[in-house]
Formats: C-alpha cells, structure tokens, sequence
C-alpha cells in the first residue's frame, strides 16, 4: 500500500510531475506477509520504508504487480494513462520505469493515434526495443487534422519500421493517403506478427514489408483487395478474408506458404453473384497445418476450398457456412457434397456433441481430426413456411450419416443440446423450427448405434418420446444425463425412471436438482 496521492496524468503527455511534495512516500508492509512476492517476511509491526530506499527488485515487482491487470490499460486512453501514471509516483520510481531496462517493454508499446508529444515521449523511453505499434485511424482527433495526422503516422511507420516487431494496423475509409500505403510498404526486418484491417473502399494497399520481413511468423488481414503474401515463406499463423472472386488467388499464395501451422479464411460478407466463372481444379499442399478453420462462406465456397487443399498433418477443422438458395434450389452443405477430408483411418472418437440454435446447428465431434461444423441457416429464414418436402429433414440426416459412413464417427457419448424456443414455426422463423424432431433423432440413431452415454439439455421432449417407445434406439446405451439448467417434468422424471425397466442392460440416469 503506497502513502501519499498519486497525480492524474496531465493532458499533455510530456508533462512532469512535482516531486518534491512526494519525497517522503513510503511503502507499508503489513504483518500478515500478503504481499507474497516479496518473500518470507516475518514482521512483529507493520513496517513502512520510505519509497526512495527500495531496491530494485522490489520496485520492478510493484511494477509487474501494477501491470498485471490487462484489463485496466486494454484501450489506447486508458493504457496512455496507465502506463503515465508510473512516472508520476514518485522521483524514485520514475528514475526507475525510464532508465531500467528490464521496464523498457512499458514504453515499447504505442498508439499512433495518441497525441504526437505522447508518442515521441514513449518512443523515446523504449530506448531502441521491439516496438509494438497499434493504429485505428477512427479514434483519431477529429477530421480537420486527418491530413497531419497521417503524415505523423506515414513519418513515424518509415523511422522506425525497422524495429517494430508486432504492427496493428485498423485503417478505415478516407484514412489512407497513397504516401501513409508505402510506409506499410517497408521493409521490416524484425516483424514477428502483424494484422491489417482495411476498410473496403480503401484499395491502395497492394504491397507489405517490400517483400521483405524474414521474421514474420502471423499474419491476420482483413482487406478487400488481399496484399501479395507470397514473399513471407516464413508465416506459421494465417488468418485471411477472402472473396469469391479471390479463391484461386488464395490458393496461389497458399502454395507459397508451406510453414503454414494454423490457417483461417473467412468469407467477405459483401454480396456477390453465386455463379462464379470455372477455373482449372488447382491442388495445393499444405505439409505443416494443423488447424484449419472456414468461416462466414457459403457451401459450395466451402467444398471448393476443401477440395483444393491436401493437408496431412489436419488434427482440427473447423467449418462454419452458410446455406443458400439460388435458381438451382438449396444448395447442399459441404460435408454431404462428395466430403473431401475423410481421414485416411477410422478417429474413433469418444464424444459427438449436437448443439442447435434457430439460426445454426452445430456438430462438434473429438478423434483426429477433430471435426468442428455449423451450418448456418439465417440466409434461409422468411424463405419458407412449412417443410412440406422434408428438405431440411434430409438435409440434416444426410450430415450425421456422412459423419458415421465416411468419416467413421462411431462415438460412444451423444450430448444433444436443444435450444430451439418450441414446437412449430411461423413464416419468418428458422427451417430448424420446421424440422420434426422426433423424426430426426430417430434416423440419426440408426447411424449412432455405438452410444452408451447420452446427455440431454434444452428441449428433451421428442428425445425422451424416442427412447421411450422403443429399445432399439441406441440399444448400447446404459445412462442418461439431464445436464444442468434444463427443466425435468415429473412425467419425463417419471420416463427416465421406466427406460431402466425396459432395458436389458444396466442403466442410470442422472437429473439436476431444481
């Protein structure tokens, strides 16, 4: 606990504070020896030390124990005043913060758009450390100063990009000048990871790094029109907006980038034409990834991208599209369209996992590869009215029968999670809404003979109703789990108690308490 009171960091950030009314603060440390960093401490009386006779190491720990918190600096403001507020304490301290180097990482981090003199301040204490450096052009000072502002910002990328080791950079429309585009378009010969997030209108961000960053290992880009990524043979981390028109550009960078460990790519939401002009079948390889994760695309992007990519070393995909309908009808999803990941052997996971919502549903299952997939059916909804047909009915049967048939998910625990708000649906509402649950279940189960362990949360109506008029339905299954925060009726209490008696096996069944 520090005697005295701290100063407010000023408006300015080079203002000083005066110390000389701060001289005789003093640190108290308490009997009960709380402050566990400052080891074995056995004190008959509290004991207060003057905080100008510290040693170093104490003072660094106050310091790591001040910035733990992350919460309390994760904006640019609060982390100019966080950060300002350590200078401000006391002569000591403030020594200690500007001149140790084991601090300089306090001044290392900065925001372009902070004042200029805040800016010059910090990197002048970073003393010659990786930079990591964040720009979001919309918190700016006002328009008025756009055009200084990016030339601050243009002035201070071309000083310096040769020791920035982390770049942030969130660029919105009208806030990128073609001298403030080459500045990104240095060389950067530190640079572990970056992210650039580029609003659509902003099309003059054609080149990173010239090509040369030899250290870039991360890359996030969010850009309409995707800079040329091939020179960064090196990057490990790739997450990727694309377009429809920009698949076969994908996967020419793609082939350019055999390090690659993890890779997302998710759909621009921007609307487009569903006809999409016939390229040659490129296959690309990708010997080192492990994690791929498709978002936000629609299901024939998907199965495109899917088919395009040979990935050995796959231990999870992750899979999120969205369903559409065109002149040609409903589009199938990927996973039901000539899947292309099934794995070369048999995963035997232990766990599928069911989860639907109105506007998704989700099938999470364990093995390797570890399959993550969401269908999303928002771009369906005031579609329809009734599934007259059994369209979506078919749609999700054929999902589970591809996850039993080709990707041989024989799991051993099924937890259903069943958020729909009720039976029935109106126009305007989710084809989910349309689906006869009962019916679903009971195809499905035929594909998942090998449960023993089931667990129910949300709605478990047609569930119970499924088990309950038949033991042929998962006839290994042995328990039943009600998970927690679902409601239990006395008669579905009252059917689970029944489904021991009707089956051969040993069965337990578990309720939460309500």
């Amino acid at each position: 606990m520090v005697n005295g009171t701290k100063r407010e960091a000023g408006a300015k950030a080079t203002k000083q504070p005066d110390l000389k009314s701060q001289d005789k603060l003093t640190i108290r440390i308490p009997t009960d020896s709380s402050i566990s960093w400052l080891g074995a401490v056995s004190l008959a009386e509290p004991l207060e030390m003057p905080f100008n006779t510290l040693p170093d190491d104490v003072l660094f720990k106050i310091v790591e124990c001040y910035m733990s918190d992350r919460g309390a600096y994760a904006s640019a403001k609060t982390r100019l005043r966080h950060t300002l507020l350590l200078g401000q304490i006391e002569a000591r301290l403030r020594a200690f913060v500007c001149l140790e180097r084991a601090c300089h990482h306090l001044w290392s981090t900065i925001y372009l758009q902070w004042p200029n003199d805040a800016v010059d301040l910090y990197l002048q204490r970073s003393q010659g450390r990786p930079l990591t450096v964040f720009l979001n052009t919309l918190e700016a000072r006002g328009t008025r100063k756009h055009r200084s502002d990016q030339q601050h910002w243009t002035k201070f990328l071309l000083d310096n990009m040769s020791t920035i080791a982390h770049l942030d950079l969130f660029i919105h429309n009208n806030q990128c000048s073609q001298r403030l585009a080459l500045a990104i378009d240095t060389a950067a010969p530190v640079l572990q990871s970056c992210r650039l997030n580029v609003a659509h209108k902003v099309e003059i961000i054609a080149a990173l790094f010239a090509g040369s960053a030899p250290q870039l290992a991360s890359a996030c880009i969010y850009a309409t029109h995707t800079p040329n990524l091939r020179c960064f043979p090196t990057l490990r981390v790739l997450k990727i907006s694309i377009e429809p028109s920009g698949h076969q550009r994908l996967l020419s960078t793609l082939s350019a980038l055999p390090a690659l460990e993890d890779l997302s790519v998710i759909g621009a939401p921007e609307r487009f034409s569903f006809e999409i002009a016939t390229e040659a079948e490129v296959r690309v390889s990708l010997p080192a990834c492990r994690l791929l994760t498709v978002k936000n695309m629609e299901s024939f992007l998907v199965h495109s991208l899917l088919a395009s990519l040979m990935l050995p070393a796959i231990t999870k995909l992750a899979v999120h599209e969205k369903l559409i309908v065109d002149q040609h009808g409903l589009r199938s999803p990927s996973m039901t369209d000539t899947f292309p990941f099934a794995p070369l052997k048999p995963i035997t996971p232990t766990f599928l996992r069911i989860t639907l919502h109105p506007d998704r549903i989700l099938f999470v299952t364990d093995g390797s590869p570890e399959y993550v997939y969401a269908i999303d059916w928002r771009p369906l909804y005031g579609l329809y009215v009734v599934d007259e047909e059994g369209i979506f009915l078919a749609l999700l049967v054929a999902v589970v029968r591809t996850l039993a048939a080709k990707l041989c998910v024989e799991p051993r625990e099924l937890t259903i999670q069943n958020h729909l708000p009720g039976d029935g649906a109106a126009a305007g509402e989710s084809p989910l809404q349309m689906v006869d649950l009962t019916e679903l279940w009971r195809l499905a189960f035929q594909d998942l003979a090998t449960v023993e362990v089931l667990r129910l949360s949300g709605n478990i109506t047609a569930t119970l109703d499924l088990l309950d008029c038949s033991t042929l339905h998962l006839p290994h299954l042995s328990r039943v789990e009600i998970l927690e925060g679902t409601l239990v009726s006395d008669a579905q209490a009252a059917v689970l108690a029944e489904l021991g008696k009707k089956r051969m096996t040993d069965f337990s069944f578990s309720v939460p308490e309500n």
